[in-house]
């Protein structure tokens, strides 16, 4: 420990090996939301559909809405406004850039739901809308899963017409009161046809994510550093012996 080298080394291991621990526990942390938040999701899944009106309100305000009604599946009875769609930018599908297509679903009274109907491919180029399928005509059922709104920020100028940054349900373009969150479509009756057909938003994944395989990485990098540490001074040590030893055996008179 007389090399100024080896401190500052030890200095740098002190600061590096708590850090990487801290890491780990956070990726821990986020494992046990990870699984919190899949319980709630395999609860949600277990319960059968029921009427949207018996998990939310419309005209409500989004923030006062609880994240327990988040992906619970509702069913819904309206006719599609075809003239107050939304296409959501920059959603990404299986590595494919495209949009969401949101059409409202105006309810016998009046009320309006806004349906995230599915995803279709982008256009040529960010000036360009897609060709989207048009709603089902007529009376339609939706079932869907319920997802928050987003929140989105003022409405850019160079945006194409009928685009949207956000899926914020209170921009959506209604006459009545809209429901405080917007509903991923499961299946309608009738079902959605056209061409291009809209490709289904895919259920949430439940696995564990990757946050346990970094934990062990952040804890084996700890285990380095130190390892490592431990090496450079054993090696110093033995550096600083042999040192001794060959001043010790050397003749007298040597080097003068």
């Amino acid at each position: 420990m007389r090399d100024r080298r080896v401190w500052a080394l030890g200095f740098v291991v002190l600061l590096v090996v708590p850090a990487f621990l801290g890491l780990a526990r956070w990726q821990l942390d986020r494992l046990d939301e990870r699984r919190a938040a899949n319980s709630e999701l395999y609860a949600q899944e277990a319960r059968a559909p029921v009427p949207v009106q018996d998990v939310m309100r419309a005209g409500t305000d989004p923030a006062a809405l609880g994240d327990g009604v988040q992906w619970r599946e509702v069913t819904a009875t309206g006719q599609y406004d075809a003239d107050g769609q939304q296409l959501v930018r920059r959603r990404p599908l299986n590595g494919s850039n495209g949009l969401w297509v949101m059409t409202p679903l105006v309810l016998a009274d009046g009320s309006v739901l806004a349906v995230n109907r599915g995803w279709v491919g982008a256009g040529a180029d960010a000036t360009t809308s897609p060709p989207v399928p048009p709603p089902p005509a007529g009376p339609v059922t939706v079932t869907g899963r319920v997802r928050l709104t987003q929140d989105a920020p003022p409405r850019p100028a160079d945006l194409p017409p009928g685009q949207v940054t956000d899926l914020d349900v209170r921009a959506v373009p209604a006459a009545g009161p809209v429901f405080p969150a917007y509903v991923e479509l499961i299946s309608s009756d009738p079902p959605e046809t056209g061409t291009p057909a809209l490709a289904p938003l895919p259920a949430p994944e439940l696995d564990d994510g990757p946050h346990l395989s970094y934990a062990i990485q952040w804890v084996a990098f700890a285990g380095i550093a130190i390892g490592g540490f431990v090496v450079i001074l054993r090696g110093e040590a033995r550096r600083l012996a042999e040192e001794e030893t060959d001043g010790t055996d050397r003749p007298d008179g040597e080097g003068s």
